[in-house]
């Protein structure tokens, strides 16, 4: 094999194993569904994992993908920071919901996980997780 073989070669090993490298960590949803009961106290937690190794922390939003705003307490967007470094962390973001006296059947929203800080170290594998606010009111 030439010299100039071996180059591109190592230059190609090279490429795939930086490729595999900044996508070492992952960040997702722990569940896909969550449901809820509206009542004067409801609220509900949706529960983050960071897996594998960041060399620099990040900042990943949580929100929904429509104004809920009538259904939830403020803030109804939360923003958490991952540290940096190769230990599985896992967090909580809790959610309060108004409880009104609007007959209304099951309402269904969708939250998404993304990655603010625009990180190439990480890859966000379950981004989308099902709340179900449950039927109340005498729907």
């Amino acid at each position: 094999m030439s010299s100039g073989a071996i180059m591109i070669w190592l230059v190609v090993l090279l490429s795939q194993t930086a490729i595999l490298l900044a996508q070492d960590a992952q960040v997702f949803f722990l569940q896909t569904t969550v449901s809820v009961e509206e009542t004067n106290d409801s609220s509900f937690t949706l529960n983050v994992r960071k897996t594998g190794n960041i060399d620099t922390s990040i900042t990943i939003l949580i929100a929904p993908i429509e104004n809920i705003q009538s259904d939830f307490g403020v803030p109804y967007t939360q923003t958490r920071e991952i540290s940096a470094g190769n230990e599985v962390e896992t967090f909580g973001t809790t959610w309060n919901i108004r409880n009104d006296d609007i007959p209304e059947g099951d309402e269904v929203f969708i939250f998404e996980l993304s990655d603010l800080s625009g990180s190439e170290q990480v890859v966000i594998s379950q981004a989308i997780v099902r709340v179900t606010i449950l039927a109340n009111d005498d729907a």
